[in-house]
């Protein structure tokens, strides 16, 4: 829940990447298309989609 509330309340690019090394130091196996999946939808700006064909 921590994530997800730093993630909606980012302001800029240095603080969605703080949030997410903190998830990341968690070490939470399997977490991590969750996570880009939720990033993508909030910041599709900042962070782009990880799973399409170019």
């Amino acid at each position: 829940m921590r994530f997800l509330s730093c993630a909606l309340r980012a302001t800029s690019e240095p603080h969605l990447l703080e949030a997410i090394r903190q998830l990341d130091a968690q070490h939470i196996k399997g977490l991590g298309p969750a996570a880009a999946n939720i990033l993508y939808f909030l910041h599709p700006t900042w962070i782009p989609a990880f799973n399409t064909e170019f």
